[in-house]
């Protein structure tokens, strides 16, 4: 027989608690003879002990870690979400610090967009990095990146514009 609280083989079919967790087997075992016909069919299978359940858990993982290759989704994600990032403090340094000459406006304008497309790529990478791979540090440090760079290209973007609005008016 087993506990059916824990699934640990009891010693004695006579037991009134179990030895490894201490459930009261009166209490959980009403009826005794049918559940000895069960103990039968149960000790040809194996019990489903915490151990043994946490070992399972860990072999799937290990599994999908192993399935899934070695995280390119999570470091495309961060790449593209990192170069988006530092392309709007380029930009902004050229835009900003630098005098706003028509040209410079213009190259900064695409420069923005090119980290907008950038950002949202990386955005595209961390969903397939969700669907398909274990979560990693890299797929949230890329994510975060994204998120800034795309924030930081669009108002760049619409300050090169008002700029460019502005400098062709004067």
């Amino acid at each position: 027989m087993y506990c059916p609280n824990c699934g640990e083989k009891l010693i004695s079919p006579n037991q009134k608690f179990c030895q490894a967790c201490g459930a009261n087997l009166i209490e959980l075992i009403p009826n005794r003879k049918s559940i000895e016909k069960k103990s039968i069919i149960q000790s040809r299978v194996q019990p489903l002990s915490r151990n043994n359940l946490e070992f399972q858990y860990k072999n799937q993982q290990m599994q999908i870690y192993e399935k899934r290759g070695s995280k390119t989704y999570a470091k495309i994600c961060f790449a593209l979400g990192f170069i988006s990032f530092i392309i709007s403090q380029i930009s902004g340094f050229i835009s900003y610090l630098i005098i706003p000459l028509p040209y410079l406006v213009i190259l900064c304008s695409i420069i923005n967009i090119t980290g907008l497309i950038l950002g949202s790529l990386s955005r595209v990478y961390k969903t397939k990095s969700e669907e398909q791979e274990v979560v990693t540090g890299l797929r949230k440090a890329g994510s975060v990146f994204s998120s800034i760079g795309i924030v930081f290209n669009l108002i760049y973007l619409i300050l090169s514009i008002i700029l460019a609005a502005i400098g062709f008016l004067i």
